[in-house]
Formats: structure tokens, sequence, C-alpha cells
């Protein structure tokens, strides 16, 4: 007769007596089985091993740099606007000096946010790694980093969308399986 784990109804091998799926303990013979299911629910509590339960790391350059991938959305939105449509609305006729002096203060203002960003990844991206935490936002973020520098503003609408993922994914911090090395 193949017995079943009251908690979780996986096979139970009749050589051990816990639950390999769910660490429940159980009484191999018949008679405690239904003691189990008559008398004493509180042995129905699954008996878990806290010790090889994984902690949750977190880590500040993790915050950090998620929270300035999320500035980096709002801020490239805003440039974006304001570079095309100062482009567009001077198609015909030349960019005064103003008109230069704003476009250049807003691309040196977001290449200092680009290379911020640029280093916070860096950094948390070998953090991460060292922590056994996922770098997926981390890649996101410097794959973005490297398209708004190398085309400015070209594909800066890419930049947004993945600025936001990384924001995202940085910011969940999810454990991972460390790399066996």
């Amino acid at each position: 007769m193949n017995k079943k784990c009251k908690l979780c109804g996986a096979p139970l091998n009749l050589d051990n007596s816990r639950c390999d799926y769910c660490g429940t303990t159980h009484d191999t013979t018949e008679q405690s089985t239904n003691t189990l299911n008559h008398h004493s629910p509180q042995n129905n509590i699954p008996d878990l091993d806290w010790s090889s339960t994984p902690t949750r790391n977190r880590l500040t350059i993790n915050v950090v740099a998620g929270a300035f991938a999320a500035v980096n959305v709002v801020v490239l939105a805003f440039y974006t606007i304001f570079f095309w449509s100062t482009i567009m609305t001077s198609m015909n006729t030349f960019l005064t000096e103003n008109e230069y002096a704003m476009l250049g203060l807003a691309v040196i203002g977001v290449f200092g946010l680009m290379i911020t960003s640029l280093i916070l990844h860096i950094i948390g991206l070998v953090q991460s790694r060292k922590h056994g935490i996922s770098i997926v936002g981390h890649v996101l973020g410097l794959v973005s980093v490297g398209i708004m520098i190398i085309t400015v503003t070209m594909f800066s609408f890419i930049s947004i969308i993945l600025f936001f993922l990384a924001a995202i994914f940085t910011l969940i911090q999810k454990n991972v399986n460390p790399p066996n090395f």
C-alpha cells in the first residue's frame, strides 16, 4: 500500500519517516497514522528545518541603483521630449544661442546621469554576483546606459524602457543559486 504525506500528498518513502517534499514527519506504522489523523492535529504542522532555508540578501547598492534607474526613466522622458521638440521647432531655422546652450546643458546633465548610473550598476553587478542575487537589473541598466551614450538621443525611448525594467529587476533583489566555481 502506497502511503502519502498527509500535508502535501506526496508519496512517502517507507524507509524514511520524513516527507521528501515538504519535510513533514510521519510515523511509518498504521496505528500511529490513524492516531495522527484523528487525535492530534498539531502533528500535521510540518517540522521545517530553518537552518537550510536560504536568507534573503538585501544590498543597499541595489536599492540605490534601482532608485536611480527609476529617476533616469523620468529624466530621460523629459529630456527626450525637450530635445526633439527643440530640434523639430527649429527645423527650417537655425538654433539660437540660448537654444544651443539649453541643449548643451541638457546633454551634459544626461551624460552625468549616465556616468553615475554606469558606476552604480557596475558596483551593483559585482556585489550582487558576490552575494548570489540576480544581476538581470544591472545588466539591463548597463545596456540602457550604453544605448544612451552611443546614440545620444536617437534611441532614448529604448533606454527609457530598459531603465524602467532595470529599476524593477534591481529593486526585486531575487536570490539565485550561487555559481559553482
